[in-house]
């Protein structure tokens, strides 16, 4: 199973351009004086827009000139390369996946495709990151698929592991990850996801 993460690859691929036009010699994650280059910056609000938003929104005026907005949208830029940079530094590439499972890359890949491991696609070149906290004890967690795919889709991969390593009381105080790992009944973490989709 795996999540093709625009805000992952899309972001940090503007920002690597923004950086190269430049000439400059320095990573995305330590150039967040460029977020400006590469945040999507929106469409001008028509009047429309801006009284309902002052209405029934709560927004005034102010928060509401191009600035404001191109404010919000360069920390939007800035916490979605936090997240990003999040996810890789807790995560394994597929060579560092093959080597904890003991198998070959080509396994690894058909284990994502038939959804026993999950993967956050981080490239359109087709590059997975693969979150640790899936490999309790060096292997692969059981029931994975079936607790992932009852989450919200709309869930980020760090909302995913949020929810897979807190703990529950509906679990005996186990995160979802340790319950599985120790055999626990895969239906009682689907049913824990599905009150997700409900929040």
């Amino acid at each position: 199973m795996s999540i093709e993460s625009a805000s992952i690859y899309e972001w940090e691929d503007r920002l690597s351009k923004a950086i190269s036009r430049r000439g400059l010699s320095v990573s995305p994650q330590d150039f967040l004086a460029v977020l400006s280059d590469v945040a999507d910056h929106s469409a001008p609000l028509t009047r429309g827009d801006k009284d309902f938003l002052t209405t029934y929104a709560g927004l005034s005026d102010e928060d509401l000139t191009q600035e404001a907005v191109d404010a919000a949208d360069t920390e939007i830029a800035a916490n979605r390369s936090a997240a990003a940079r999040d996810v890789k530094e807790k995560s394994y590439d597929t060579q560092e996946v093959a080597a904890v499972l003991k198998m070959a890359p080509a396994n690894v890949r058909r284990a994502v495709r038939e959804g026993a491991l999950f993967s956050v696609k981080t490239s359109p070149a087709g590059h997975h990151l693969f979150p640790r906290w899936q490999f309790p004890y060096g292997r692969a967690l059981p029931g994975l698929n079936a607790a992932i795919s009852a989450l919200p889709r709309s869930y980020h991969p760090l909302e995913i592991e949020e929810f897979m390593t807190e703990e529950s009381e509906a679990l005996r105080g186990m995160s979802p990850v340790t319950w599985l790992a120790e055999g626990g009944n895969v239906d009682e973490v689907v049913t824990l996801a599905d009150e997700m989709a409900w929040e």
